[in-house]
């Protein structure tokens, strides 16, 4: 389009549309609306919109960057070269029933979302003198404790299934990822940028059979392919197959210990073979228990545990959010005890085993009639 369109276009913008063009404006053609990934942080014009099918893409589109009810212009270019609303109305009820021709545009005002820079700008904020005293304390270390604890709250609101907690608690991880990338910024490491960046550009780096047209046959040569790139991207150096991050818990390690040596073929053909170990290994700690050797106990444990952990495994199940779940659910029916007893007196010395024991019954069977089954 000419420039005479766009200074026509952007004097309308201003004068009868109020649009402030302090922050910009993009523009992108109607039949290149795969290209918007983020918000546009300022106005927003959609052009040649010249079918209905296009206008169907673009409200779809932009309801994953706008409220439903944002409101939506429809502009058209009349033969006077001067600019018109046609009409107004929310996104999420965007149609237009007159003739589409390449004349007609969208015109949206800034989404009220705030954008990944603005948060990496409220970050920066915190962490300015005049900021907040416990955000300019932190450091990547003291932030640890914060990360973990985030990625366990978003695996709770996964296991709930409430998408408004699950959508609240990535926020809260999020800011871990933009805190850690603002403290890299001010010792001029690496910026949040770079961060986004080379994570998108080993996402396709590692994924030729999608970028790049590549044929892959199944999941087993995705990983055998994945695997073959890390080696390219270190230099063709072979490296230590079970390097571990050190702060893994011993079931995570144990996981992917077991993963690494099953991806080069070492591992059991069928779930069987894992059961008749899981049991072989229980039989060898009741043996060693009957010896009364500590050290032999304690190795015959931890082999349990291995075993256990590969059949977590082999089924698909992470061995440490399944044994989570299961202490939370102790937590929760132990907790139907204590009530039980606070309600009798108040003094678990005065209730048998078998007392307590029914109470714990009872929590399961309350549990069971709120979601439909038992455990």
């Amino acid at each position: 389009m000419c420039a005479l369109y766009y200074a026509g276009l952007l004097k309308f913008l201003e004068s009868e549309m109020g649009a402030t063009l302090s922050r910009g404006i993009t523009f992108f053609e109607a039949r290149h609306l795969d290209e918007i990934f983020d918000p546009p942080r300022g106005e927003l014009v959609i052009t040649n919109l010249c079918s209905k099918e296009f206008l169907s893409r673009a409200r779809e589109r932009l309801l994953n960057f706008y409220p439903p009810q944002h409101s939506v212009n429809i502009l058209q270019l009349n033969a006077g070269e001067s600019y018109y609303l046609v009409k107004s109305g929310p996104v999420a009820q965007l149609q237009f029933d007159g003739v589409f021709n390449r004349q007609l545009c969208l015109h949206l005002s800034p989404a009220p979302y705030y954008t990944l820079g603005e948060m990496a700008g409220i970050v920066k904020q915190l962490r300015a003198p005049e900021g907040c005293p416990w955000d300019r304390q932190q450091d990547h270390f003291s932030l640890k404790s914060c990360l973990l604890e985030e990625t366990y709250e978003v695996l709770e609101a996964i296991n709930k299934n409430v998408p408004r907690e699950l959508c609240e608690e990535l926020g809260d991880l999020l800011l871990q990822v933009v805190f850690h990338s603002v403290l890299a910024e001010e010792e001029k490491d690496f910026s949040l940028w770079q961060v986004i960046d080379g994570l998108a550009r080993k996402i396709r780096r590692r994924h030729p059979h999608v970028f790049q047209n590549e044929k892959v046959a199944s999941v087993a040569e995705v990983r055998m392919k994945w695997q073959e790139i890390k080696q390219l991207e270190r230099g063709g150096k072979k490296t230590d197959r079970f390097a571990l991050p050190a702060e893994l818990s011993a079931l995570m390690k144990a996981q992917k210990v077991q993963k690494k040596a099953a991806e080069v073929g070492f591992d059991w053909p069928e779930v069987d073979g894992v059961l008749e170990k899981l049991q072989e290994e229980a039989l060898e700690l009741g043996a060693a228990q009957k010896t009364g050797d500590r050290l032999q106990i304690e190795e015959e444990i931890g082999d349990l545990f291995f075993a256990l952990v590969n059949l977590a495994r082999f089924l698909d199940i992470n061995a440490e959010i399944a044994l989570n779940l299961t202490v939370d659910k102790f937590i929760r029916r132990f907790r139907h005890i204590e009530a039980q007893v606070d309600r009798h007196g108040g003094n678990f010395a005065n209730f048998t085993l078998s007392e307590l024991d029914s109470w714990w019954e009872e929590a399961k069977q309350l549990e069971g009639n709120r979601s439909g089954g038992a455990g």
